[in-house]
This record gives structure tokens, sequence and C-alpha cells, in this order.
């Protein structure tokens, strides 16, 4: 469930500190708040900042007897555009307010780690005990600050507009915190700072106790932490993104940002001059992971009219359209990169992917995915252009997602300016697919379910799918495209965070059965009937097998990967303390990184021997009343269709002599040439000589025969 708004609120409306203990079952912690706590009793003193505070103050027995006093939890500040009654302390217009917190320990080992949760307005430090534990917007760590010094950036508080973002913690873990702490009374001392008097300021907080919590859970307050850590340097490109004091205020909510991408030669540090300067638009990215605590962004480029830029980053193609992906829920932060790597070595465009450091609004935010969109391009998902005049004739890339699953979600044509004609045509291709799946016409060469998808791309798509057991898979981020007048291909891949064994949803843990059984939205039974696709699956995995998806290489892969990212891993879970806890719940979990790692191999290596041992015994009858063909376990594909002066015939079948043929609908041969076959290899052969370019305008048939036997047959038109 959510936080929403209302919620968040009421969380953050009870000023500081609250504290909770917490309290352990056999295996998930739960919170209980400790209401006979001093603190909340207390209320807490502060000093209206017009003039610095007497030295001191931080300290715990600093006199504050002349300082004023609030006797009940509150928000502090002044310039809101409302104030709720009974919870809030109104100053006049100043830099900056100071605060002192008092309240008693009776054993310091009742501690644990901290959270810090703070909303804020513009700027704070905090100190435990005369010792600084946060700094948000204020300089260098124990830098000295004055009373009336402005914040570095602007930062508007959440309490009182709607904001879907929840706010995050400050982690301060358990060493540092009994350190700080002593027997008897403590202080919590904060600054708080505006950018400018002229401007609001307010401040809110909640601090929590962690001792004995084993879990992290993105949608409980209490466990949305993150540790602040500086970030010196990086062999990895460094992204830097300025928003606005608003943030990112809502989901699915694009806003202007400033980013700058540091890329030389070498070790990069923060302060070195940027390769690429520039505005751009920024949103929050996914569904569910869009409340992520380390979120993923979708990112576009744009000129300072706030249209598109073009631009080459990382080494990718220019385009203006990227995403910031965190990898949040895999602790090894290398699957995904796995997944694409093995995408693009089987001849498949996958996004593009270089890992990257993110400083985000000052804070550094550990390490990221910087990654093309999937989006129609040349250098990316390369279709036709669209024809709004006749759709059939136009490109598409479109996909299944969350929420509405098998409902087509138009990529492109970009879904805000996709036609009726163009939605129309797409999900009426679709549903012809799906009936022929169920049709006496399903294994027709020229009317079955080949007219409609590429068999080659499916396959492979079956592949990486069943290798890596993904629980979305067949589901939800599953991508297609269809070229004018093509048919659909299977991909780009995309999302793979729980994949290898990583979640128990939908049997994701599980190394054994096939996935395309419980997800079933993509009818892949159905088309398994096809005992020649279910041979050539066989055939791919086989002669994969052999090469880079051999344990050796699998392994190699994973541990390249993993070795190439050490530092900055480290550096990451140091931001983000999660590696022994529970992220979705006690189905799947491991303490760290290396263990991640470790049961990724173990895993894969049982699922491997599985798909081996199975892989040749897939069969699922045939129950419709199919006609049987004169079918090779030879897999053709025919391009472009229309064609103007040449055509591709792409086949991987037996070795051997294939002759295609071109006869007119009266039956007259028009066209007729022989290729040679290498077995196992998919082989394409170019068909663009005068006789081609010189047919007339309209609908011809091309045979394909191998052996005496035709294996194919393709009504082809001529533009």
């Amino acid at each position: 469930m959510f936080l929403t708004y209302t919620t968040m609120k009421r969380i953050f409306i009870f000023f500081l500190l609250i504290f909770f203990t917490i309290t352990g079952t056999t295996q998930v912690p739960f919170i209980t708040l400790n209401s006979d706590t001093a603190l909340t009793n207390r209320g807490f003193s502060y000093w209206v900042g017009t003039v610095a505070p007497a030295d001191g103050w931080k300290e715990v027995d600093f006199d504050d007897s002349q300082w004023l006093k609030s006797n009940q939890p509150a928000v502090v500040g002044y310039g809101w555009p409302q104030s709720p009654k009974d919870c809030t302390v109104v100053v006049a217009k100043c830099p900056s307010i100071f605060l002192r917190i008092k309240f008693k320990v009776d054993n310091v080992w009742d501690w644990g780690d901290m959270s810090f949760l703070a909303d804020y307005d513009d700027g704070f430090i905090a100190y435990l005990n005369g010792q600084e534990i946060i700094r948000v917007n204020l300089g260098a760590k124990d830098t000295p600050v004055a009373y009336n010094r402005s914040t570095d950036r602007s930062h508007e508080s959440h309490i009182y507009r709607p904001y879907e973002a929840p706010v995050d913690g400050y982690y301060i873990d358990s060493a540092i915190v009994r350190s700080l702490i002593r027997l008897g009374e403590n202080v919590f001392a904060i600054e708080v700072h505006n950018d400018s008097v002229a401007s609001d300021l307010s401040f809110a907080c909640t601090v929590y106790n962690l001792k004995n919590n084993g879990w992290y859970n993105i949608y409980n307050a209490a466990f949305r932490y993150y540790r602040q850590v500086p970030l010196e340097s990086s062999k990895f490109p460094i992204v830097v993104i300025e928003t606005d004091e608003m943030g990112i205020p809502q989901i699915h909510t694009r806003v202007r940002a400033r980013m700058k991408v540091i890329d030389k030669h070498g070790l990069k540090r923060p302060n070195d001059l940027p390769v690429y300067e520039g505005y751009i638009s920024i949103e929050r990215k996914g569904e569910s992971s869009a409340w992520f605590p380390k979120m993923s962004y979708n990112l576009e480029t744009q000129n300072a009219d706030g249209s598109n830029q073009n631009v080459s980053l990382m080494g990718m193609p220019a385009e203006n359209d990227w995403v910031l992906f965190s990898s949040f829920a895999d602790k090894s932060l290398i699957k995904t990169e796995l997944v694409f790597m093995l995408g693009r070595k089987m001849g498949h465009y996958e996004p593009r992917t270089q890992f990257c450091e993110l400083i985000y609004n000052g804070e550094y935010m550990g390490l990221y995915y910087f990654t093309e969109k999937i989006k129609r391009d040349k250098n990316r998902v390369n279709v036709g252009k669209r024809d709004t005049v006749f759709p059939e004739n136009g490109g598409y890339v479109f996909k299944y997602d969350k929420p509405t699953r098998k409902l087509v979600q138009f990529i492109y044509p970009d879904k805000d300016e996709v036609t009726a004609a163009e939605k129309n045509y797409l999900t009426g291709y679709i549903k012809s697919f799906e009936a022929t799946l169920k049709s006496s016409k399903f294994l027709d060469p020229i009317e079955g379910y080949r007219r409609y998808i590429n068999p080659y791309s499916l396959i492979d798509y079956i592949i990486i799918n069943e290798l890596t057991k993904n629980c979305d898979a067949y589901l939800y981020s599953t991508y297609f495209h269809k070229d004018s007048r093509g048919v659909i291909n299977y991909g780009p891949l995309w999302d793979y965070d729980l994949a290898f064994g990583g979640a128990s949803w939908q049997e994701g843990t599980l190394t054994y059965k096939w996935q395309f059984e419980f997800n079933t939205d993509l009818n892949i039974k159905l088309l398994l009937r096809d005992t020649v696709l279910k041979n050539r699956l066989a055939e791919r995995w086989w002669k994969l097998r052999s090469n880079f998806l051999s344990n050796d290489s699998l392994m190699h892969y994973i541990d390249s990967l993993y070795q190439a990212t050490t530092d900055s891993r480290i550096l990451n879970y140091k931001v983000w303390p999660v590696e022994d806890k529970y992220l979705f719940g006690p189905d799947h979990y491991v303490a760290s990184a290396d263990e991640e790692v470790a049961f990724i191999k173990d895993w894969l290596w049982k699922r491997l021997a599985w798909i081996d041992a199975n892989i040749d015994k897939i069969y699922y009858p045939l129950d419709v009343n199919a006609p049987t063909f004169a079918y090779s376990s030879t897999a053709i594909e025919v391009f472009p269709n229309p064609f103007v002066d040449r055509i591709r015939v792409r086949l991987l079948g037996s070795e051997g002599n294939y002759t295609v043929a071109i006869y007119s609908l009266e039956g007259k041969r028009m066209y007729q040439q022989t290729f040679y076959a290498i077995d196992g290899e998919v082989n394409t052969y170019e068909l663009s000589d005068m006789a081609i370019a010189n047919l007339r305008r309209g609908m011809y048939v091309l045979t394909v025969n191998y052996n005496g036997t035709v294996v194919q047959a393709e009504k082809i038109i001529k533009q």
C-alpha cells in the first residue's frame, strides 16, 4: 500500500523526535509506538536566528532557559499557505532557526541504527550532543556556518503541497549513535537555514530507532533511508542533476532540470569540466519501482527553448531520450546489463548502457545505469515511420506492461499522438494473430501464425526469459516492434532486476518449470504446438549452449561485470545500507552483494541443467483441426514486404541448396534463383536484379524449395 499525501502529512506533522522501539517476530519485525518517551512530552526550545545564538548552543549542558519553548510536537517556521491548528510554531521572518530537543537515555545499548527523517525548507545541520551528524544544502561537513548564511540551493518542504514522493530518512549507523549518546540527558541541536528571508522557512522531523530491524520496507517511512556519503572520484562517468526547489513532486510528472555529464579519460571527479551540460526534462520512472527510495528516472536532453536536443553521451549514438536505472531491487547491480549483453550476442538490438554515478540535488545517490530508452530510431528500434493514411504501412513499437497487461501501450507512435486508425490496425492485427493460434489455419504456410510474427525473435526471446526465469516475462515490461507491412518482432529486452531467482512472485525463484507455462499471456504454449518451431527452439538452445551460453562463459560474464563495478558498488552500499535487509519480503534474502552473485551463479547452474534436460521434451498436442503442411525444419523470413526493387530472404535450416521463386497469381514464374545455406547459421540472401525491379505493381507468391519440396510460400506485394 502506497503512502498517500494525507498519510505522509500525518507522519510529518508530528515534529521533533517521536521514538519507536522495534520488536521482532520470527520473520518480520514490526514497529510499536513508545508513547511514554520523555522526548515527546517535553517538546523543544528554539531560537529565532535574527542574531546568532550564544556559543555552545549545540552542547547538552548549554543553558537554553532564555530560548522560546514549545511543549508539543510541531512544525516550526513561517510563510506557509495554510497552518494546521495546534501543531505549528510560527516565527517572524528570519534567515535561520535554532532548535534544541533534550531527551534521557537509560541504556545506550537500547539504541541501534538511526533514521532521521526531515522535511525542511531550505537546508539544515543536525547535531547529536554537539557532534554533526547530518548536513543538507549548507556546504562541506564540519565547516562553520554563520547564522545568516543562505543555503546552497532551494528546497521546498512537502507538508503543505500535494507531493507523492515520500520523504526519506538520513541513516546514522549504530556505531556512531552509540559513540555519541550517553547515559542521562542528551540533546539534538538543529540549525535550519533559509535560501532567502523573503521566502518561507520550515522544519519538521521524526527520528526512528532501528534496533533489531531486518527489513527495508519501501512503503514505510521508518525504513526509507540512505546515508550521506561524498563521492570523491570514479572510473565511471558522473551524472549531476539539479532540479528546482520542488524536485519531482509526482509520479509520471516531468519537470525541467539541469544535467552535467563528466566523462573524461581516467578517474572522474565531481568538479571536473563536463563533456555535456544543459537542460533536461526528468520524471520518476516505473510503476511499483517509482516508489523505490533509490529512484529510476526517464530524462530528455533539451535545448533552452524546451525542444529536443540530440546528443551523444557516454559513447552512445546521438539521441534525446535516456534512462537512469537504479537497479535497487538487484543487490548484485549487474543483472540487467548481463541480460542486455546476451541479447546483443544473439544478434538483436538491446539498449546500450553505461555504468555511472549519480549526484542528485547535491547528494550522491550511488551506482546507476545510463541507458538508451527504447524508442524508434535508426540506431535503436529501426522500424519505418508512421503512416496515418495507411496505418498498415507504418512502423510500430509497443509493449505490455503495468497496469494494463495485455492492453497495447504504444511507444511509437507516441501514446498521446496515436490515431484511432493506427490503434485499430495494430490491435486488430494482434487479435487476428491470436485468433489464428486457435484456428484450423494455425500451421498454414500463408495464412497461419507465421504471417504475423518473426519466429527467430520469438525463439531468442523465449531462451532469454527461460534462462533467467524472469518473473515478469511474457507479462510486464514486454516490448515488441513491427515494421511497415512486416511481422511482429519480440523485443527489445527490458527490466531483469528480479530475474535469476530474485523473487518468488510467479514462481520466479524456482530453477525448474517453464515460465511460459505460468505467465500465459503471450500464448507461448499454443505457439509451441508447431513442432517446427519447437525443434528450432531446441536447436537454437543447443547451438548457443555450445557458445556464449555455456556454463563457463556465463560465469565469466557474471564475474567480469561484478569485478568491474567493485569500487562503485562498495560505495553504493554505503549510501544504501540494505545489503543485510529484506527488500521485498523473506522469500528471497541474501545478506550482501557478494552473496547475491554467489546465489545467481548457483541458481543459474541448476536452471541450465534443468533446461538442458527438458528442452527436447517440450510437447503440446495440436488441439485444433489443423491440416498438416509440407514443412521442413526450416524457418524463413521474407522482407521487406511490400518491396520496391529488392527482397531479402533470411533462413535458418539444414545445409543444402534452396531455390527461391516468384510467381504471378496466375501461376507464371517471374523469377528464380538458387542459394546454398550453411547448417545452423542464419543465412541472408538478397534478390535485387533487374527482374525484381521490373516486376509490375501488385501481388505475387514467393516460394522457397528445398530438396524438391516447397518449405515456404508467402504472398508478397510489389509497390
